[in-house]
């Protein structure tokens, strides 16, 4: 394997090692850090421009080390274009083994909860989901480039962290919704 040196911006996924870190400038001159998770290797091939994207729970006015990210938990995670890092102005400045920090994907819905979806860990899919999982888990989501700083800036500049509703509590709102329409 190729020796990394850091920073650098990634054209591809090729040079991306999962615990890698970045950096995103965030409005008010801080930064928020994002991490890489997984590669998607469907197919027995790492896709080239996918991958599992993580935002820590880790905000400063300096740079992200791997010092100063240690023990910082996972906020949230999506499915991310590799233009997302250079998108935001960032660089991978460096790589922390996720296991360092106890880092690994959040359990997942594959879609919309139904009897048939599948209970995801990041790009592995590990069988179909149960009743319990549908009403208590999230759906595996896609972020736009500048989605990850978008959620840095709510959580950390704004500091209104996003709520999420759970897909089964939007569910019962729209069948409430319906009933008392009809």
């Amino acid at each position: 394997m190729r020796k990394l040196h850091y920073p650098f911006v990634p054209r591809s996924t090729a040079y991306l090692r999962e615990g890698q870190f970045w950096h995103i400038p965030l409005s008010d001159s801080s930064f928020a850090c994002g991490r890489v998770l997984q590669f998607d290797l469907r197919n027995g091939k790492r896709h080239s421009r996918l991958f599992l994207a993580g935002l820590l729970d880790w905000h400063a006015m300096q740079l992200p080390t791997v010092e100063s990210i240690a023990g910082s938990a996972l906020l949230r995670q999506g499915l991310a274009h590799i233009q997302t890092v250079a998108w935001n102005n960032g660089a991978i400045l460096g790589h922390r083994p996720l296991e360092a920090d106890g880092l690994e994907p959040f359990l997942e819905l594959s879609e919309w909860p139904h009897p048939g979806c599948k209970l995801l860990k990041g790009f592995d899919t590990l069988r179909q989901a149960t009743l319990r999982e549908r009403k208590t888990l999230y759906v595996q989501s896609g972020w736009g480039n500048e989605f990850i700083k978008l959620l840095a800036e709510e959580y950390f500049v704004e500091k209104t962290p996003p709520r999420r509703k759970l897909p089964w509590e939007e569910y019962l709102e729209l069948k409430a919704d319906t009933a008392q329409r009809y």
